[in-house]
This record gives structure tokens, sequence and C-alpha cells, in this order.
């Protein structure tokens, strides 16, 4: 490693990045190491900080036993969930930790280092980004609590005195003769940004910056969370009763947060309010019911429709037209709640992920918003374990992950994990399931404007249109697609949907669209289709350009009319009749021909 670094720093993340700017600024040599399993995931690269840069100044350590060789004091600054797993590696060195001065950085389960797990010379805990949790009997640290019984020069590493903490080591003026000065210096300068001082507010003129998060970084672990300071102030998390959002409301609860409303929005999909209800009261929560139906159709649905929303032109898409939709009333109802905090459960593999973010920042959600599931991966397993020891059982081997709207049933996962070899099993489909033969019947669209307006003569809202021909289309089998979606590495993840209603509605329009449009404008429209459908799967509902694409798309349809007839049976769904209002197709070409020689021979 070559010259020795005064500190060594473990961990990844906010608080790693920001002690790091600020060792950098003090002239601190500083040597780092990240576990491998976050390295690789390129956790250890996120930049926090307010521009400092350390390269002169910060090497890595090629293995923590030479991090620990080669330094007296170790800095552990890593989200709260993920400390258990460096404590676990620096416990396996206890034999070489003897004269270690170990300084943990917003510890959040005073636990990890109770007892005797640490052969360490000592422990301090500095609580900078949130405030200190509740001591540990009978371990030797400060804690943060102050190192002579009365505090840091009066004031405790973290600003908080606990007068019933004993002195350190029995000295009441000096409790920890060995310690060095850089480590006090380094203590006492972490001790002018706790949550008393005013410049954690404003930031500071040595590079520490300002420790709290913005608003516009979304929160992406349970740490995140952690920091978080009011845990009375009303929380809002998306709740669908599923084992992600149900594993949310216990770490809240394990958090301290008092005051949780777990909202679904319904769009159509299947819920058990009672359930749901009694799932967030075992965690002391509210639970909240939205009806978001008619706001999916009229901002959602009907758009979608008159874009052809599929991707690439495979398959109906389904969660980019719904998560705006959550977020909106989801956002509307936090902020009516005056809520600092406003949750979801989307994960790095999802899609949902931006799109949920990305809407909650469009409809001015004030807060911090975000999904601890980006950073803090826990397994089904785990939380399925943690789960049964409070109560409540859920099946923990890996099944179908589904989301369902009154458009779209969807699902993916565990059995569709490998494109290369799945297995779709038939209890997954509902709506196109079997459930007898029928025999071959007619069936009628009619649009106005390009919109959907009557079902076989019968006039209906789309909301009702759409549970007609669900049923009406999927009682023959059709209507189920497979196919492969980019995530945001533009890596594809396999989903496979059941969508009966959106695969007649889309092509019974297409059939008149052709009927009525000039060729170049429907050139032009699909072009426009599928530069609409990328903004709405990238998350940029109501972005500029999809907006501009969704007005030009609505404009050429305002000629689009008329009536299409299929004949369906369980083989296959047919038109029969075309009929538009504003044809330009021939109805009789022996006519036309006839009509069309005339004309030439009089301009001739």
């Amino acid at each position: 490693m070559g010259e020795r670094s005064k500190v060594g720093l473990l961990g990844f993340g906010h608080a790693n990045s920001t002690i790091d700017a600020y060792l950098a600024t003090c002239g601190l040599a500083t040597t780092a190491w990240t576990l491998p399993c976050h390295r690789e995931n390129g956790y250890h690269e996120t930049n926090y900080t307010n521009g400092s840069n350390n390269a002169h100044t910060r090497k890595e350590a090629t293995s923590l036993q030479e991090l620990v060789e080669w330094h007296e004091c170790l800095v552990l600054a890593a989200p709260a969930d993920a400390q258990e797993l460096y404590i676990a590696a620096l416990e396996e060195l206890n034999s070489f930790l003897h004269e270690t001065i170990l300084i943990v950085v917003d510890g959040c389960d005073p636990t990890l280092l109770s007892g005797d797990r640490l052969k360490v010379k000592h422990v301090i805990e500095s609580h900078i980004f949130r405030a200190s949790p509740k001591l540990a009997n009978g371990k030797s640290a400060l804690n943060g609590n102050g190192m002579n019984g009365n505090g840091m020069n009066g004031n405790g590493v973290n600003g908080e005195v606990e007068p019933s903490r004993p002195g350190l080591n029995g000295h009441a003026s000096n409790p920890m003769p060995g310690l060095p000065e850089y480590v006090r210096s380094l203590l006492q300068d972490l001790a002018r940004f706790n949550s008393k001082d005013p410049q954690r507010e404003t930031g500071s003129k040595n590079g520490l910056g300002k420790p709290i998060r913005q608003n516009d970084d979304p929160i992406e672990s349970f740490g995140h969370i952690a920091q978080y300071g009011d845990r009375h102030n009303p929380v809002v998390t998306m709740f669908s009763g599923g084992l992600d959002s149900t594993y949310m409301l216990l770490k809240l609860k394990q958090l301290g947060f008092t005051n949780v409303h777990a909202v679904a929005v319904d769009l159509g999909g299947l819920t058990d309010e009672d359930q749901l209800t009694q799932t967030a009261a075992h965690f002391g929560a509210t639970f909240t019911h939205l009806d978001g139906r008619e706001l999916f159709v009229r901002n959602g649905v009907t758009s979608a429709i008159r874009a052809h929303a599929r991707y690439l032109g495979t398959y109906p898409i389904s969660s980019s037209l719904s998560r705006p939709v959550i977020a909106r009333l989801t956002s509307d109802y936090a902020k009516s709640l005056n809520a600092g905090l406003l949750l979801h459960t989307a994960n790095l593999s999802q899609n949902s992920l931006p799109r949920l973010n990305n809407s909650i920042r469009h409809y001015g959600f004030p807060g911090q918003f975000g999904s601890p599931y980006v950073r803090s991966v826990v397994s089904r397993e785990q939380k399925a374990q943690e789960l049964s020891a409070v109560g409540l059982t859920f099946k923990s081997d890996r099944k179908l992950s589904s989301d369902e709207n009154l458009w779209c049933r969807e699902f993916e996962s565990g059995p569709l994990d490998n494109p290369e070899s799945f297995d779709i099993p038939e209890d997954a489909y509902q709506w196109t399931a079997p459930c007898g033969h029928y025999a071959p019947e007619k069936l009628s669209l009619t649009f106005e404007k390009g919109n959907l307006v009557s079902v076989n003569g019968d006039r209906l809202p789309l909301v009702e249109a759409i549970a007609l021909l669900n049923k009406e289309v999927g009682k023959f089998g059709h209507g189920r697609y497979v196919g492969l979606e980019p995530i945001r590495t533009d890596e594809k993840v396999l989903e496979v949907r059941e969508a009966p209603a959106a695969t007649i509605i889309m092509d019974a329009l297409r059939h008149l669209e052709v009927a009525v449009l000039e060729s170049n404008t429907l050139e032009l429209k699909q072009s426009l289709e599928q530069k609409w459908v990328a903004e709405a799967i990238s998350g940029r509902w109501e972005s500029s350009c999809h907006s501009m694409c969704d007005a030009a798309i609505a404009s050429a349809l305002n000629r689009v009319g008329g009536t299409v007839t299929y004949r369906i049976d369980h083989a296959r769904y047919l038109p029969c009749s075309i009929v538009a209002d504003t044809p330009r197709y021939i109805q009789d070409r022996d006519e036309w021909e006839y009509k069309e020689s005339l004309r030439l021979n009089l301009r001739s």
C-alpha cells in the first residue's frame, strides 16, 4: 500500500462520500474499502458530495485485513441497513483489532455493537445525519452521547447528552487517554454538523456540504429512510398487500414511525379492502383506498388507444399508463396530509422505478420520496421470515409477480425469469382462461374521433366497454402476449400479458384509420406512436415530447369514425365489416375502374 494513511474508511453511500470529502479538505490521507457485493453493484462510486475532489489523498485497500493492519482509526460510514455486513466482516478479524479505534457514523441498531463482538480499543458512534439511537447498555463506547458524561466540549459528539451515561473508562476529565489528537479533532469537527448546528442546513466551508438529503435526490435505502428526523410526521407508502409493501410497513414500524398511511389506488384490479386494512393495522398504519379508475381511463387508456400503445408493436403497455395515475393520486393525498415522506416499493429491475419517481416529482410532491429497495436488497426469504416472526405468513418461494388494472394483467419473474426456457402457468390467466366452448359470435365496435363509444350498438362509458370486451373477447382465449421489455440498463426482462379488450379495440381503430387517413399521414402517425410509447415506458409521461406527440395523434384522429364488426371464435377474430364515416376505400372496383377511365379519357 505504500505510505500509511491516517484513516481507514469502510462502506459506501451518502455518509461515506461526505466523510471522504471532508477528510480530503482536512488533508488527511484516506484509504477506503468496500464490500465486494457493494463494489460490484457500483454503490461505492455514487458521489453525494458537493464536488470535493479526493483523488490525490484517497487510496483503495486490496482487502479489509490490509485496511485494519495499516490504520489505528477506522470510520464505518454506510447505509444503516448495510452496517451489519461490515460489522460481521470486522468480527472475523478480531485478532487484528486490539489497537483499533472504530468510529461508526449514524449507526441505526445499537445491538450491532453490543456485548464484545468487536475486540477494538474504542468504539465511537457519531450521528451526523440523524438523531442518536438508544444506547446499548454496558457497551464501553461513546455512542455519540458524550466522552466524559457531559458531552465533548459540553455538546456531545452529536449535540445530545444522556445524563445517565457513565464516564468512559472511569476517567471523567479524560475518558480516552489514548485517543490520538487527529481523532479528537475529527470527532470535534463532526460534532459541528449535528442536528442542532445551523450549518447542517446551509452547508459549510470545509467541504462537508449539505448533509441533509435533497428532495430531488430520491430515497433509495432503508438507511435513507432512517435519516428522516421526525418520526411523528405523516408518512405515506404505496400498499398492495404483497410481500414488498407489507415488509415496508414492518420496517417503518421498526424505525419508529408512528403516523404511517398505507395507500392503495384502485385501477380496476382485484383488491380486498378488509384484508388490506387488517394488514396495515397490524403495524399500526392507517389504510386508505383511492379510486383511480376514471382518472386512469381518462388520462391513460384513452390516449393509449389513440396512440396504439404497444411496445415496438408487440404487446400493449400497461404499467407505463398506470404508474403516473398512481403517483398523481398518492402525491395529492400525501400533500393533503402534509406528509414528509412518500414511499413505494419498485426496485432496480423494474421500470416502475423511474415512472413513479418522475411522476411524483412532476406532480409536485414537496417532501422526500423513493423506494428503499433500490439499494436495500432483501431476499424474499428474509422478508417472509421477518414477517412470520411478527405473525404474518407469506410464501417465500418465488412465484409470479403480477400487476393488474382494468386494461391489462401482466406478470413476470419466478418461472418467467429466463427467456431461454420458461413455462407460463395456465392458472396465471384469468380473462383468457378456458371456460367452455362458445359458438362463433359477431362483435361490433363504433368510434367517434378515434374514441370507442359503443359496443354492439350500445353506447357505453369506456370503463364499461373495456370490462365487457375483456369478457366477450377473453372467453375465446384472445389477447395473450409474451414479450421482452427493456429496463434502465437496456437489458431485457420477460413479461407475459393478457389484454383482450386492448387487443380488439386497437385492431378496430387501426382498420378505421387506414380507411380514412392518407397514407403519408398514417406513416407519420405510426412514427409518433412509437415515440409516444418510448416516452411513456421511460417514465417521461407528460414530458414536452410526450405531450406534443399526444396532441398530434389526437389531431390526426379528428376525422376517424365508424364501425368495425368482427366474427370471433376460438381460433381467430377477423373483421367482416368496416364502415367508415368518411372513407377513402373503394366499395365497387368495377364501377371505380369505369369512372376512372372516363376521367382519364376526358383529360386527354
